[in-house]
């Protein structure tokens, strides 16, 4: 595997199924599972809220889930390089440089074909994922 960049902010998903796969970022020791794209932003925006990377410029947006609807994150601090799960099929790595009023700027990587794609919000992210068949068995 290639030298990951030194940013904490870093996460390395590692997809496991079609649209299935899990989460670790470079600051926390528990792996994250998530079971559609949809999940899969939802527990990133978790991540960044815990850990407070990249600081949010504006307050971000509350989902209130009632009645035990979702399961709560219990994270804990570890600072670590990131690994592909053994069970993966593929993974790619995001940097999260900024946010801005619930929108994400950053990097997405792809170690097979060593590209990296800017984006400037969540639509562009999930759309690189789509287009680059990331979350995908074909």
């Amino acid at each position: 595997m290639e030298r990951l960049p030194f940013d904490k902010s870093l996460l390395m998903i590692s997809v496991t199924g079609n649209g299935t796969g899990v989460i670790e970022s470079r600051m926390l020791k528990e792996k994250i599972v998530f079971s559609t794209p949809e999940e899969l932003i939802f527990r990133i925006q978790q991540i960044l809220d815990i850990q407070r990377l990249p600081q949010a410029t504006s307050a971000p947006r509350r989902f209130i889930v009632r009645r035990g609807g979702a399961r709560s994150l219990k994270l804990t601090p570890s600072l670590h390089d990131p690994r592909p799960d053994p069970s993966a099929i593929r993974y790619f790595w995001l940097v999260i440089r900024s946010r801005n009023f619930s929108e994400w700027q950053g990097i997405l990587h792809n170690p097979q074909d060593g590209t990296s794609v800017r984006f400037n919000s969540i639509v562009e992210l999930l759309r690189l994922i789509n287009q680059n068949k990331l979350l995908t068995t074909e």
